[in-house]
C-alpha cells in the first residue's frame, strides 16, 4: 500500500468498536495525514487505557477538552504542551536540536550502560521529580529546542488495552 491509499475504515471502525466514526477519518492514512502537516513534532489524539480515561496529552483531562474529543475526530490542530507518545510522528531534526541546545544536560555519563545499550543521549530521562514519566520531559526537551507539539485532532489512534480504548471510552 502506498502512502495515498486510504486504509480500511470499516475494519477500523469494527476493531475501535466506534461504528459511528465517520468513514473520512476512520479510513484515513494517519502517517500520511501527519506528514502533510510539514511539522516536526505531531501526535494523534488517543485517550488512556481504561473506560473515562483522559486525552494524552496537555490538558486532556480538563471537561471542556473531554466533551470536545468525545464528539470524534475533527479537522483541527491543537498545539499542547505535551502529549504522550502513543502514536507521534517526529522528525529527525527534533532529536539533533535537542542534542545541540542540551545535549550536555541528557549526555549518558555511565559508559557501560551507553555502550551496552547503544545511546548517548538521555532523551526520555525525567528533568526533575515536577515533570515526571518519559514522555513530558522528552516534550518540554524539544520546546526548548525550538519544537512545538501538535496533535492532529483528526487522527484518534485506539490505545489498545483490554479493548481497543477510543473517544467513545470518555
Amino acid at each position: 500500500m502506498n502512502l495515498l491509499e486510504k486504509m480500511n475504515a470499516e475494519e477500523f471502525k469494527k476493531l475501535c468498536q466506534a461504528p459511528n466514526m465517520s468513514d473520512t477519518f476512520a479510513g484515513v492514512h494517519s502517517i500520511y495525514r501527519m506528514l502533510v502537516h510539514k511539522k516536526t513534532f505531531v501526535s494523534a489524539c488517543y485517550v488512556g487505557r481504561r473506560k473515562g480515561a483522559p486525552p494524552q496529552f496537555a490538558e486532556g483531562e480538563s471537561l471542556s477538552m473531554r466533551t470536545m474529543i468525545k464528539r470524534g475526530p475533527r479537522n483541527e490542530l491543537m498545539e499542547r504542551e505535551w502529549t504522550g507518545f502513543g502514536f507521534t510522528l517526529t522528525h529527525r531534526s527534533v532529536f539533533e536540536d535537542i542534542i545541540k541546545t542540551q545535549g550536555d544536560e541528557i549526555r549518558v555519563t555511565n559508559r557501560g550502560l551507553s555502550s551496552r545499550f547503544g545511546y548517548e543521549y538521555a532523551f526520555f530521562n525525567p528533568i526533575d521529580i515536577n515533570v515526571p514519566g518519559d514522555d513530558i520531559p522528552f516534550c518540554h526537551r524539544a520546546a526548548r529546542a525550538g519544537h512545538k507539539v501538535v496533535v492532529d485532532m483528526s487522527v484518534f489512534a485506539a490505545h489498545i488495552g483490554n479493548h481497543a480504548y477510543t473517544y467513545n471510552d470518555l
